[in-house]
């Protein structure tokens, strides 16, 4: 299973090719990807044909409480020296609490130890 960030879904969204590579890596989607997806898309009918792609592509995942924990332990620790938010935070606490590889564009959204085994490139 590959945890997938939100840059990489959208970028699978828009190229049905990468998308069809993703496949033999078993990809998830968390909640938080798609709250992400909701808040970057102004249309209803954009939402409703990310939101109908995600169930159709990818496996989906519901963050937990630990994963909101771990969350708040990161922004505490790294907010302030690496800029870490709350939707990369939540991400990487989900690949974190499950030892799942996270596939990102931006590195640079997890620049905290706990994720840097964790991360995925093609």
């Amino acid at each position: 299973m590959l945890l997938l960030d939100t840059d990489v879904v959208i970028k699978a969204f828009n190229d049905i090719g990468f998308t069809n590579l993703l496949v033999p890596f078993n990809p998830t989607a968390c909640t938080v990807v798609n709250i992400e997806l909701i808040q970057g898309n102004k249309s209803r009918a954009e939402i409703k044909k990310l939101e109908t792609f995600i169930k159709e592509n990818f496996r989906r995942l519901s963050n937990t409480s630990k994963d909101l924990k771990t969350a708040l332990a990161l922004v505490r620790r790294y907010s302030s020296s690496s800029g870490v938010l709350l939707g990369d935070a939540l991400i990487g606490a989900t690949a974190i609490n499950r030892s799942l590889p996270l596939f990102t564009f931006n590195q640079k959204h997890f620049r905290y130890p706990e994720i840097k085994p964790l991360l995925f490139h093609l």
